[in-house]
């Protein structure tokens, strides 16, 4: 996948060289290549996350981020290494077979671009097709990402505000954000951006991504955690079961400041809501996709991750 040809007929996209850093003591596997039509494919980046642990949120930024906990995972995922564009968009929709529109994005026409003014439930009705439709490699679900799984995934191993590090010259260096975008969302793999230590573009700025999480404004308070129950292999946390519970989108768009692309921040929107700053990429783990929570604490069977036990105030 070097190249890509988008079946709508623009051309060629020629993606930028490949150049990322080696995590240190990194696990990493291959990228995997996941053919979506004749002419193009997706590309996800192995997150060697098992038996690691990062601290989560930020401090002194928003009550939301707060407070810093370790997080612990069980076993490794594969994200993303773009969020979706608008050629990955409509040629997945057609492969799902569902009722979507396969050019849904304000920004128009530009195939190398990411896909937006797409919704949490426009996702999720794409990835009830595509698990029927697409030909998966074997034990790996398709699915969003989770909120701990992003952010571990965007931080890649990094304690600073984006991966790049802190301050808004870091941001320029990884993403598209008010001041740098021009008020458009720009090519993803862009030659002026680089990509994180797991080979991640993107991660901060040009659309934001949408979690699989519901929103809880008390989801990083401890007690949240080791009270609610957790969706299998994911570790939702769902407060409320309910089907228009807000989710989460992380990373930033074009549209926002330096403060909103930083890797902690949280933000949350319906579950129905488009918009020409929303946009998001894929996971692929190992786990069941079922909906029903597992009971008892916060790493009960099943669950990715869990707060480390005791959690630790950072």
């Amino acid at each position: 996948c070097k190249k890509k040809i988008n079946p709508c007929g623009y051309g060629i996209i020629h993606l930028a060289p490949l150049e990322v850093m080696e995590p240190e003591n990194s696990k990493q596997q291959p990228p995997l290549r996941l053919p979506i039509d004749d002419h193009q494919c997706l590309v996800f980046h192995h997150i060697p996350a098992k038996d690691q642990r990062f601290r989560m949120g930020a401090r002194g930024e928003h009550a939301n981020e707060e407070p810093r906990h370790w997080v612990g995972f069980r076993h490794d995922y594969w994200l993303g290494e773009t969020p979706v564009t608008q050629a990955h968009y409509a040629a997945l929709a057609k492969m799902s077979r569902v009722e979507l529109d396969s050019a849904p994005s304000d920004f128009k026409n530009k195939p190398d671009h990411p896909v937006e003014s797409v919704s949490w439930d426009d996702c999720q009705q794409l990835l009830t097709g595509l698990r029927a439709n697409w030909n998966l490699p074997e034990g790996l679900h398709l699915r969003l990402p989770t909120e701990a799984e992003w952010e571990y995934a965007c931080r890649a191993g990094t304690d600073t505000d984006y991966y790049a590090g802190d301050g808004a010259a870091a941001l320029s260096d990884a993403g598209w954000y008010d001041e740098n975008s021009g008020i458009s969302t720009h090519p993803v793999r862009s030659a002026t951006k680089r990509p994180n230590a797991f080979g991640l573009w993107d991660m901060h700025g040009n659309v934001w991504e949408w979690c699989q999480d519901d929103w809880g404004v008390d989801l990083f308070e401890i007690g949240a955690y080791r009270n609610r129950g957790f969706q299998k292999d994911n570790a939702i946390a769902d407060e409320t079961g309910q089907a228009n519970a807000r989710r989460v989108p992380r990373g930033g768009s074009w549209f926002n400041s330096a403060g909103d692309c930083r890797s902690a921040f949280r933000f949350r929107d319906h579950p129905g809501f488009r918009s020409r700053i929303r946009g998001f990429r894929f996971c692929l783990s190992s786990g069941p996709v079922e909906n029903q929570p597992a009971s008892g604490d916060a790493g009960a069977s099943g669950a990715n991750w869990a707060v480390l036990n005791p959690p630790e105030r950072l």
